[in-house]
């Protein structure tokens, strides 16, 4: 067998042909065999995982099926695997990678298939006892200004979806979202601009909104009656 380069997606099942073949290079018999699969590390050499082969009807020809789960905690990056078959009366056989006798060939653990998870923001809400603007947090009496998050490399794409999510308990008030095109903090912005507002009447739970835009900068302004706000987590 020679042993080309393995791609293995994390985040799908992943099904993989192995072709074995003698020393003459023809197709190998598989009847009354086991073809075992073996992911190795390549920095310490232990086995990550070993998996049993599907023996098909095609002459020489098996399969090894990794699943996701089997990958979920496996780290992206440079691996060595190696095939070792079985025979019916139990002799263990490796099978060589190569005519210089390699036994093992060199598999790629990758998680391109699926975007990677980005936790959400959580701004802080306070309390503040301030009442100068800035990218902290303040407030002044009436009005509670979050931390301002910065979101321009977060938002790759030039209109994309925005959410947000309110953890309440017993919450009276209004809350508004704003943005600002300035593109950095470092000189706190003065070009803020509601995005949406959000009112509640003796809310208790959570809810969400969405709103489309591109946006650098990101708060929150919030008035409260009565109750509490306990939580915004917003995603970009």
């Amino acid at each position: 067998m020679y042993a080309k380069p393995l791609q293995i997606y994390k985040g799908i099942d992943n099904k993989i042909k192995l072709l074995i073949k003698n020393q003459d290079q023809k197709l190998r018999q598989l009847i009354d065999t086991t073809v075992v699969f073996n992911l190795i590390s390549s920095d310490n050499h232990e086995l990550v995982f070993s998996r049993s082969c599907i023996i098909t009807n095609e002459k020489g020809a098996a399969f090894v099926k990794i699943e996701e789960g089997d990958i979920v905690d496996v780290s992206a990056g440079v691996y060595n695997y190696s095939i070792k078959l079985i025979s019916g009366e139990g002799e263990i056989n490796v099978i060589y990678a190569d005519d210089n006798y390699n036994a093992q060939g060199q598999a790629r653990v990758v998680d391109s298939v699926y975007p990677q998870f980005v936790p959400s923001l959580e701004p802080k809400l306070g309390p503040f006892y301030n009442n100068n603007p800035n990218k902290h947090g303040y407030s002044d009496g009436t009005y509670v200004y979050t931390d301002v998050l910065e979101v321009r490399d977060r938002s790759k794409s030039r209109y994309g979806q925005q959410t947000v999510q309110y953890n309440a308990t017993n919450f009276n008030g209004t809350v508004w979202t704003e943005g600002s095109l300035s593109p950095t903090v470092t000189a706190y912005p003065t070009d803020w601009f509601m995005i949406n507002d959000r009112q509640f009447i003796d809310y208790n739970g959570s809810i969400y909104d969405n709103f489309d835009g591109k946006f650098s900068l990101i708060r929150f302004k919030i008035q409260t009656q009565s109750g509490s706000l306990n939580k915004i987590l917003y995603r970009p």
